[in-house]
């Protein structure tokens, strides 16, 4: 009897069509607000985008709609990579779904929340004054009275 053959279980990528593109997937580093939380500063992550399936499925901007445990699962997908070590062993914790249940419910909330915010768009405040030319005139105010 002869041993089974040897099957690539791996398709060549797909060419693509001239002109198409390859939808792009927003990557973003992210690191803890040092003022906001002293006591987590020097923490960063990289971490991927979500769909916007996801995120209104979520309920992002919304209140979460979902299962926390659904939405953290979701984060766990999106982890690239991050600088966190375990404090007992001070091995790296793995930017993976097992990584992030060892951490301190308090960190891991944390840290999806600045996943969320960057999905979501919350931005810092605006700082400084508008470079964009001078103030608009202020408008004309109708001085006439009228019928009552």
């Amino acid at each position: 009897m002869s041993p089974d053959p040897v099957h690539d279980d791996q398709q060549p990528a797909p060419e693509l069509p001239a002109g198409a593109v390859v939808a792009p997937r927003g990557v973003y580093r992210l690191e803890i607000d040092a003022e906001a939380h002293p006591d987590l500063a020097g923490v960063w992550m990289r971490v991927t985008s979500a769909s916007l399936g996801q995120l209104l499925e979520w309920g992002f901007g919304q209140g979460l709609r979902r299962d926390p445990a659904e939405v953290f699962r979701g984060f766990a997908a999106a982890l690239i990579e991050w600088n966190l070590h375990d404090p007992a062993t001070l091995a790296p914790v793995p930017p993976t779904w097992e990584g992030l249940l060892s951490l301190d419910h308090g960190l891991a909330r944390r840290l999806m929340i600045m996943w969320r915010e960057a999905l979501t768009g919350v931005d810092a405040p605006f700082g400084g004054a508008s470079s964009g030319g001078p103030p608009a005139p202020p408008m004309p105010i109708p001085m006439t009275p009228t019928a009552s």
